[in-house]
């Protein structure tokens, strides 16, 4: 059975089709990833994924359930993270507190335990501080815990970002251009981890510009433009595809991506 299952997906918004017709599978465990130039629907494609959007048309499965009808904290209860283009995270708090964001889907105290602290609430808070800490030295941020997020630069801003993602346990996590703002010696950290978590059973759907990093990583790729699916294979295939050399991979290799 395909882990994720994207069935003829459409979306249009004002009568422009931003997706059309698009299907492909994942299989569990695997780094897939997603590329195109900008605009072809990438990041569409996430928002119907995790509900941020609904469809207009097709259907999406996860682990053998149609979810095109959930809300997006259900599809978070059945274990899909994601990370964003454009970063979404609290910069008047400190890295600890805004990847403990992250775990508020695994939360069963209620308000009321925390006001009263309670065995539940203690034992929770307890819990989610080590796993936090455990995430955070994974990706080697663990010193920046007690920073505040607004006083880091971009690149680390971007590793709190995909360990609040990380801190959930999914089973299918999403990321939306994880090296923006990363140096090449970060990057390169970065796909080791990546590795690790894919190999550890976690499938990942990865959109990524820089080439490099994301050829050397997934095992399968997929190619969007103009809200098409262009082509899909392995990295060697799609670096042979003359179709998607002329839609996206000659500007990349040009602009050395």
């Amino acid at each position: 059975m395909d882990f994720l299952q994207i069935m003829s997906v459409t979306k249009t918004f004002d009568g422009i089709k931003a997706l059309s017709d698009i299907s492909f599978s994942l299989q569990e465990g695997r780094l897939t990833g997603l590329i195109g130039p900008n605009g072809a629907g990438k990041t569409t494609l996430f928002n119907l994924i995790t509900g941020e959007y609904p469809l207009t048309g097709g259907e999406i499965h996860f682990c053998g359930k149609n979810i095109a009808r959930l809300k997006s904290y259900q599809r978070t209860y059945l274990g899909i993270a994601r990370t964003f283009q454009n970063l979404k995270i609290f910069p008047d708090l400190s890295v600890m507190e805004n990847v403990m964001v992250g775990l508020h889907s695994r939360t069963r105290s209620s308000l009321l335990h925390a006001c009263l602290r309670l065995p539940l609430h203690r034992r929770e808070e307890r819990a989610n501080i080590g796993r936090t800490q455990e995430v955070l030295e994974f990706l080697g941020i663990d010193a920046l815990s007690d920073e505040m997020v607004g006083d880091l630069p971009y690149g680390q801003k971007r590793l709190v970002e995909i360990c609040r993602s990380l801190v959930m346990e999914p089973k299918l996590l999403l990321l939306d251009e994880p090296c923006a703002g990363l140096n090449s010696h970060e990057a390169q950290e970065l796909a080791k981890k990546l590795r690790e978590i894919s190999t550890s059973g976690t499938t990942i759907l990865c959109v990524e510009h820089n080439m490099r990093f994301i050829m050397s990583l997934a095992k399968q790729i997929i190619v969007l433009d103009y809200g098409q699916k262009i082509a899909e294979g392995s990295p060697e295939e799609i670096m042979g595809n003359q179709k998607v050399i002329d839609a996206y991979l000659g500007d990349a290799k040009r602009e050395g991506r």
